[in-house]
């Protein structure tokens, strides 16, 4: 992190345990909350203020952002090239095998892109100081197309930070813009419903059942408030549309409580 004056400096030891303790409280308050592997329930590990960054290098990174969604739905929609370029890993990786058969009419994705600062041969005390911020350039670390958790949680994380902010008398939504991530990802998902079931109608398919939306979890999940809070925001959206969330076990053959039509579609 770094280490610019600290808003905390001048704080009482009293004060200073007052506002970790408010801060932990509205996390737990708000959802911002994980299970342990021993499914404990725990608040979830988070900052009491938010990280510095350069105003420079965020806003370059949400200008590209859609060009990056562009670049990866035109990809992934390109059967030949995927075909091509996967064609030495499928003897090897089952899972791109079956993704690269699962191309359908309607697709959703719901992403993350990971950026950080770099500067060439920095020494620990130049990434401490502020000519680092101007100096360093942003880098893409990576771009999450499954793991893309947080999207949930984040939302409210901003919020708690821009009260933190706000309590020692430095907010303004110019440093620390709202992150509206989970009603973003709860409003995409309920419009694929939408166009899910008018693409149904088009195909003058039956829709007397009530489509829904599947989410996968593993068996022991930790990070379910995360998850939740996007489902909320489906439902907040749309409390028609129905969410199952089923294990890996569930959807096994051995359970046989999985179905697919001659259509192509998937009865849970």
């Amino acid at each position: 992190m770094l280490r610019f004056p600290s808003l905390l400096k001048g704080l009482s030891d009293e004060a200073l345990r007052d506002l970790r303790l408010s801060s932990l409280e509205y996390a737990n308050l708000h959802g911002i909350l994980k299970y342990t592997p021993e499914l404990e329930l725990v608040s979830l590990q988070h900052t009491l203020l938010p990280s510095p960054f350069p105003s420079k290098s965020f806003q370059r990174a949400v200008l590209l952002q859609k060009d990056f969604n562009i670049l990866y739905q035109k990809v992934a929609a390109d059967h030949n090239f995927l075909v091509t370029t996967l064609k030495p890993t499928r003897s090897s990786n089952i899972f791109d095998l079956i993704l690269l058969f699962s191309l359908k009419k309607i697709k959703l994705s719901l992403s993350r892109s990971d950026y950080m600062l770099h500067l060439d041969n920095a020494t620990p005390q130049e990434m401490a100081s502020r000519q680092f911020t101007e100096c360093a350039m942003l880098k893409q670390v990576e771009y999450n197309l499954i793991a893309s958790s947080f999207g949930g949680i984040m939302e409210r994380l901003v919020q708690q930070h821009q009260l933190t902010l706000s309590v020692l008398g430095h907010h303004s939504d110019n440093q620390l813009p709202p992150c509206p991530s989970a009603t973003g990802f709860g409003r995409a998902i309920v419009q694929a419903v939408g166009e899910y079931c008018k693409l149904l109608q088009s195909l003058a398919l039956s829709i007397d059942k009530q489509p829904a939306v599947l989410i996968v979890i593993s068996s022991h999940e930790t990070n379910v408030f995360d998850q939740r809070s996007i489902e909320l925001a489906v439902l907040q959206l749309n409390p028609n549309i129905k969410i199952l969330r089923r294990t890996f076990a569930d959807l096994s053959k051995i359970s046989k409580r999985v179905q697919c039509d001659n259509n192509h579609r998937l009865f849970v």
